[in-house]
């Protein structure tokens, strides 16, 4: 990867899913992770808006909660 100049980050998003009371939540986890590691090419406000727009209000709160844990996790090498 190093040779490459392949940029690479790890999270145990597993941990936070349960941390969080929520496994499901995963995919969430990983985005939030992403944007804050600036591989997308998207804000946090824009996928805070966007998970607004689509979630049904009995999930809103949870999806923000995993989103915003994964985009303040400690991005390690």
């Amino acid at each position: 990867l190093t040779k490459n100049q392949i940029k690479y980050c790890c999270i145990n998003a597993d941990k936070v899913a349960f941390g969080l009371g929520n496994p499901l939540s995963l995919n969430l986890i990983m985005l939030g992770f992403s944007i804050a590691s600036n591989n997308l090419p998207f804000s946090c406000s824009d996928i805070e808006n966007t998970i607004k727009d689509i979630t049904s209000n009995k999930f809103l709160e949870m999806n923000l909660k995993a989103f915003r844990a994964g985009y303040n996790e400690t991005i390690t090498d």
